[in-house]
């Protein structure tokens, strides 16, 4: 019997039974399902896809710019209402995707991943300025896009132990006067830049005691 390549469904289907084997021999354990789908039969049970969570803002000049000061200042807008909608949904983005829209209907976009995802508005306007630092726009700007994918809950965050706001300062600030007190100021010492020049980083560094409250 001449040897027969199966190259659709469709082909299998019209082999009839007779061709079960050759199908097993074309496409090995695969076959099987190959050789059923090719029949109507289908028991595999239907998964639900569900679509990406996102999160867009954009924006439409009155006319083309190529004022980088006057981009900047929308993609800060722009990120302080994505980090504001992130916030109230108690979510993060790990992921931000930079439209730009240029005269003459050309489009430049970069995505970036984030190191830490995140939903705070000063991060996302330092990672948007970044991106249009990176942008190659030969023509004036008429509009922008941003996009956060990757959405996460904030519960179980890794939290970035070299990022302190406000009121993380003012709290160690607090513990450190109530620790002074406690156990007095020669347990304790600061960290202060020596000299950024020299090439060992332990020694770029020195330590200052704590003076007593």
């Amino acid at each position: 019997m001449r040897d027969h390549r199966f190259s659709s469904l469709a082909d299998i289907r019209r082999s009839g039974e007779d061709r079960y084997s050759a199908v097993l021999a074309q496409f090995g354990t695969s076959g099987q399902l190959l050789y059923q789908l090719a029949q109507g039969q289908d028991n595999r049970p239907v998964l639900l896809r569900r679509p990406e969570a996102t999160e867009v803002a954009s924006y439409q000049f009155d006319g083309p710019i190529a004022n980088r000061a006057a981009l900047e200042t929308v993609t800060q807008t722009l990120a302080v209402e994505l980090a504001g909608r992130l916030q109230s949904r108690g979510l993060i983005s790990r992921e931000l995707r930079l439209i730009l829209y240029l005269e003459g209907r050309d489009v430049w976009q970069e995505r970036l991943v984030m190191r830490q995802p995140t939903s705070n508005p000063q991060r996302l306007t330092r990672t948007l300025n970044e991106l249009v630092a990176r942008a190659q726009a030969r023509s004036g700007i008429t509009g922008l896009e941003v996009i956060l994918t990757g959405l996460i809950p904030t519960t179980g965050q890794q939290l970035d132990l070299f990022t302190h706001g406000a009121e993380q300062e003012r709290r160690l600030h607090q513990m450190l006067k109530d620790l002074v007190v406690r156990y007095g100021a020669d347990c304790f010492c600061r960290v202060s830049l020596f000299d950024r020049e020299i090439p060992l980083p332990e020694r770029r560094f020195r330590l200052q005691e704590v003076e007593p409250l």
